[in-house]
């Protein structure tokens, strides 16, 4: 059985709110699309602010938002970090919904486990037979 595009619209919409929500969807398209990009230089800026960030804080979650002033990377602000997740989301719980849509979140390695592949369970074949 195919679905279609009547099959997945809202009953109660009219065409007029499914003509707007398409129109909506389509300039948010157009905005990312057409965005300006930064530069090589800014986006190495970005990467050594992400080492640093684990530099920083490792084996603690981070919670952060990057500062642009159009193509040009401003600064970041950690606006939260802890090794406890609990106190890690109270930290949170300060900002509302709006700001929380700018906020990048990450988990930074301890240094001992960086570049480690860490086999959490080990796999034990049987023995073929014969």
């Amino acid at each position: 059985m195919s679905t279609t595009a009547a099959d997945t619209t809202d009953p109660g919409a009219t065409g007029a709110d499914e003509a707007k929500s398409t129109a909506d969807f389509l300039d948010a398209v157009r905005e990312v699309l057409t965005r300006p990009r930064p530069s090589p230089a800014e986006r190495q800026k970005v990467r050594d602010q992400d080492r640093l960030l684990h530099d920083t804080y490792p084996g603690e979650y981070v919670a952060y938002r990057d500062i642009w002033d159009g193509r040009t990377f401003v600064r970041r602000e950690v606006l939260a970090h802890s090794p406890d997740l609990k106190d890690y989301f109270a930290q949170l719980g300060g900002y509302s919904d709006a700001d929380k849509g700018d906020i990048r979140v990450t988990y930074c390695e301890p240094l001992e486990l960086r570049g480690k592949i860490i086999l959490r369970q080990r796999l034990v074949l049987p023995d073929a037979p014969e």
